[in-house]
């Protein structure tokens, strides 16, 4: 991961925040990058959850615009980072997606747009801020409530198209579509209680991304329930 930062046209904008609750000594590796690319490490403790460490991450960071990388993930190329920030900067827009190259099976090119997740994306810092936009304290697809609550208070989402991030799918948890359930109904809650005008946009956005993409039985049936509960 870090030698894809080191590889960026505009590594010398990039500050690297690297958050980790392991107890994997990698002092070797971060030493003969450090003088090459701005990094700050930070232990926390065994039990931060995902969203605790990219929430950490978010309130420790002064860079206007913000990307999240795991470790199962690379800036695809040396333009990636570039082309995103002058996509964000020619549209003023809240956050920017390009494509995610997924390695699995077969490999293939995904919008990442049509995931539920912050994976292939940037988003200005103040645009998060401003808006109170937090990870829920969950632990696995903490993306989801996150990117969902973002979709719907930003002002304007645009999309690059390029090839932003490789992310090696054979690493995800097999079970990630199931527990992408309990997420949506995270952001669904978020906007009832928060601001109702949005779900209709909500609901649109959950076909488009499930139904569209041969979705579970399971999830089809939690946005009818949603258009039920909340629209009818």
């Amino acid at each position: 991961m870090l030698l894809s930062v080191l590889l960026q046209t505009i590594k010398d904008k990039v500050n690297v925040y690297i958050v980790d609750n392991s107890n994997f000594n990698y002092t070797n590796i971060i030493e003969k990058f450090s003088n090459k690319i701005q990094i700050k490490v930070f232990k926390v403790d065994s039990n931060y959850t995902f969203s605790d460490m990219k929430q950490f991450g978010i309130e420790k960071s002064v860079s206007k615009y913000i990307m999240f990388l795991s470790s199962n993930e690379l800036i695809y190329n040396c333009f990636s980072l570039k082309y995103m920030i002058d996509a964000a900067e020619e549209q003023s827009a809240d956050v920017v997606y390009g494509n995610v190259v997924i390695s699995d099976s077969c490999a293939k090119n995904v919008a990442c747009d049509n995931l539920f997740a912050v994976v292939g994306k940037i988003f200005r810092r103040d645009f998060i801020v401003n808006n109170n936009i937090h990870f829920c304290n969950i632990n696995s697809n903490e993306d989801c409530s996150f990117y969902g609550i973002c979709y719907m208070l930003a002002t304007n989402i645009c999309y690059c198209n390029y090839n932003v991030v490789y992310s090696d799918k054979n690493t995800v948890n097999k079970d990630y579509f199931n527990s992408i359930v309990d997420n949506i109904k995270c952001a669904i809650l978020f906007c009832y209680n928060n601001n109702k005008k949005y779900l209709r946009d909500v609901i649109k956005y959950l076909y488009n991304v499930y139904v569209n993409d041969n979705c579970s039985d399971e999830l089809l049936s939690l946005i009818h329930s949603i258009e039920k509960l909340y629209l009818e």
